[in-house]
């Protein structure tokens, strides 16, 4: 799965858990989302990976979260 439909999932839809606690929502601008995008990708190319998993986008935006909360 692409990362654009991971973050579809993850940011767009707060009922798409599977297995997940409910996230609060936070607002975010579009160039902080481009942003986590960029981050989630940086470490999936650190793992040589061709896409950005969701572990990617999560850990992206637990360090999202860390940085400006």
């Amino acid at each position: 799965m692409k990362y654009h439909n991971l973050w579809r999932l993850d940011l767009c839809n707060p009922l798409y858990s599977e297995g997940k606690q409910k996230q609060s929502s936070i607002t975010i601008t579009v160039r902080q989302l481009e942003a986590v995008v960029r981050m989630s990708e940086a470490l999936a190319k650190m793992e040589l990976q061709p896409f950005a998993s969701e572990k990617d986008v999560d850990e992206a935006l637990r360090l999202f979260r860390v940085s400006t909360i």
